[in-house]
């Protein structure tokens, strides 16, 4: 959330951080560039605002929102069955649950 600090004590390199948000260009199986993965991060946008993730294999996700000064957790038990998707629908779903919490604060 803060460029891998905590109370402005740097716990990550600002190097490792920011290159851990580089997109690392792979190509998926279809040869396309993947340019919103870097080392187990992805990223996304909903509704204009810019976010990263990581997701595990069983639905969880870790969602860093800066602009919202927020991290949201949800931890998994059955993994959106839609494959290949940039966003997976469930993360899309949680994200309009978030953002009306986010409207009540």
């Amino acid at each position: 959330m803060d460029s891998g600090k905590v109370h402005g004590k740097e716990l990550i390199s600002l190097d490792y951080f920011k290159a851990s948000f580089t997109p690392v260009k792979l190509s998926d199986e279809f040869g396309n560039t993947v340019n919103h993965y870097g080392y187990q991060w992805w990223q996304g946008n909903y509704n204009g605002t810019s976010f990263r993730y990581a997701r595990g294999i069983l639905g969880q996700y870790i969602v860093v929102v800066p602009e919202w000064s927020l991290v949201f957790v949800r931890l998994g038990k059955k993994r959106d069955p839609t494959r290949n998707a940039i966003i997976p629908s469930d993360l899309l779903e949680y994200f309009q649950i978030v953002e009306r919490i986010n409207s009540l604060i």
